[in-house]
């Protein structure tokens, strides 16, 4: 008999690295009930004829203390020592219980990767969702095709201002788009082709432009670069958002035709957009040079990111141009955030273009942004843009050396509130956070740590903690794939990439309706995550989320998304998954 107890990444483990499983004993929240007390011989046995090829005793975590984090006991039962290739599952012998059951292969997170980036596809606009690309049950016509006719949220009956903003991914469950909102996770998704171009070359999504001649990663990001296009002036200035100005009252697979309504731009020219823009046509124009299909198209985007530039840095800079005029998420940036944003543009147009004006820039500005004015920041440490600065073989060897000193001081920091390390023993699940990240986006926290730890070890910062920085980064994943308080995957439906339990409901405007039952969404969106700071929007007091440890601020069921303000920790979003992409990806190919 399976037990959730016994926890596993449930898509399974690479045979050279370390493999641990959790049990749990719960001591405090909604399962505190449900103890379980392991036995004292644990074994490793085949799927297919139940034959033990490992037995070891599980040792208990800290001491048997309990972990204020998930509330729970713990006991570790180490098994890395397999790593033959096939179908297993971990069993207590003296209690009969079995763990659900995982593969271990070489290329293990292949499918998983697959389905996770196969959902921009599903969150694209004005496109028709149709097969051979959409997967039975998630058909729909071209949604949301208003947005070639959107107004001027500011200037509504003024026609002059009516522009085509169509295209683009839904930011989130909801329909609106924002630039500022999806910028960084735009870099992620670059950085990620980057790290293993020859892998995505010939990696498949099943995507309209799969018959294309160029990487089916690169097409799909295309799709939202188009639409950033549409969203820059010809002077270079750009708006920050654009959607609808009340909530949409429709849900499911038809909203769409029922929402009627008019779409709006933010008629404001905002410096964050304009910078975001810049940083992120340059970073594309690298990337997409090297693809002949789209050479032309990185030359664009060259153009259009100094455009952009040029705007930035020779007009009055503004941070509030957002008002909530547009229903949902504010989208403005701090001066302080669009100085580290002007960094990560400054250093991807020198490194396309060379040009003295931009490292010049890089080197009188780089004090004055994360990480040498900011260590305690939730966002990643080790920014990809420092990190491709940093081998570029331009790179001024005073900004490269001051760079590698800071990472180092903070990789050698080992302790609970480091902003990049941890010890696998501070935490019963082997993957810490502060206990303050656990509010709305909390996974995608996990993902920065995670690829921070990764980046720690690729960057040699400390050669002889490498090893324990990238178990620190696959920890984070097998976090997110089972190795939680609730033995669930976090991505949602992944059944078909093995898992055996997955959370099934999520907040979207399409994957569901008001009362929060009918379609399910399709495999592969990482929600947010447990959210203890959740009460705002928790006019119930539904427990869980609520008064849980941090770790088990989570409820995966249908009836409770739209009544008690689910999509605190349901919802998610493209930036999350940007984040969850990138971090697996550094585990595949």
């Amino acid at each position: 008999m399976q037990t959730w107890h016994i926890t596993i990444d449930q898509f399974g483990y690479r045979p050279g690295d370390e493999k641990v499983a959790v049990i749990a004993n719960p001591q405090a929240g909604f399962n505190a009930h449900e103890n379980f007390v392991p036995g004292s011989t644990y074994q490793v046995r085949r799927v297919a004829n139940s034959e033990v090829v490992f037995s070891a005793a599980p040792t208990v975590w800290n001491g048997g203390q309990t972990d204020p984090l998930s509330g729970d006991k713990a006991w570790w039962f180490d098994f890395s020592a397999v790593s033959e290739p096939g179908a297993y599952f971990i069993y207590d012998l003296e209690n009969r219980r079995a763990s659900y059951d995982f593969v271990i292969n070489e290329n293990v997170y292949e499918r998983v990767l697959y389905h996770a980036l196969r959902i921009f596809y599903y969150q694209r606009l004005a496109i028709a969702h149709e097969a051979p690309f959409a997967e039975y049950p998630w058909y729909d016509e071209a949604a949301w095709l208003q947005d070639r006719h959107a107004r001027d949220v500011f200037a509504p009956d003024d026609t002059s201002r009516i522009r085509d903003v169509s295209g683009g991914w839904m930011d989130a469950g909801d329909s609106n788009k924002y630039i500022t909102f999806i910028d960084a996770g735009l870099h992620e998704l670059l950085a990620m082709y980057q790290s293993k171009p020859a892998f995505f070359k010939d990696f498949c999504l099943n995507i309209p432009e799969s018959h294309l001649d160029a990487p089916d990663i690169l097409s799909e990001i295309k799709w939202e670069l188009d639409w950033f296009l549409k969203m820059q002036n010809a002077d270079g200035s750009a708006h920050i958002k654009c959607g609808v100005r009340t909530e949409n009252p429709y849900r499911g697979p038809d909203a769409h035709n029922r929402d009627t309504f008019v779409r709006y731009y933010n008629g404001h020219k905002s410096s964050a957009a304009a910078v975001a823009i810049a940083g992120v046509f340059a970073h594309a124009a690298i990337v997409y040079a090297d693809i002949p299909l789209y050479k032309d198209y990185a030359a664009l985007l060259g153009e259009k990111a100094a455009l952009s530039w040029q705007w930035y840095t020779n007009n009055p800079r503004n941070e509030k141009v957002d008002g909530g005029e547009i229903h949902a998420g504010i989208a403005n940036r701090t001066l302080a955030e669009q100085d580290s944003m002007a960094m990560t543009a400054a250093m991807y147009l020198f490194m396309l273009t060379g040009r003295d004006e931009y490292h010049r820039y890089v080197k009188e500005n780089i004090r004055a942004v994360a990480p040498f004015n900011d260590t305690t920041r939730d966002g990643p440490q080790i920014g990809a843009d420092f990190h491709d600065y940093m081998k570029h073989p331009a790179a001024d060897p005073q900004i490269v050396t001051l760079l590698r000193e800071k990472y180092t001081e903070l990789a050698k920091r080992d302790d609970v509130h480091a902003p990049l390390t941890f010890r696998a023993e501070d935490n019963a699940y082997r993957a810490y956070l502060r206990e303050d990240a656990f509010w709305w986006g909390h996974l995608r926290m996990r993902c920065f740590a995670g690829y921070d730890a990764f980046l720690c070890a690729e960057s040699n910062l400390l050669p002889e903690q490498s090893a324990n920085f990238k178990n620190r980064a696959i920890n984070h994943l097998h976090h997110i794939h089972g190795v939680n308080p609730f033995a669930m995957t976090f991505l949602t439906n992944m059944y078909p990439a093995g898992a055996s339990k997955s959370c099934r409901y999520l907040f979207h405007e399409w994957f569901m309706t008001l009362n929060g039952t009918g379609v399910h969404s399709p495999p592969g969106y990482l929600v947010g995550g447990p959210n203890r700071y959740n009460e705002d929007l928790n006019q119930q007091k539904l427990s869980p989320p609520l008064n849980q440890p941090p770790m088990k601020a989570y409820l995966d069921a249908p009836h409770y998304i739209e009544q008690y303000g689910a999509y605190g920790y349901t919802e998610p979003m493209c930036a999350y998954q940007c984040s969850y992409v990138r971090l697996l990806a550094c585990f595949v190919g």
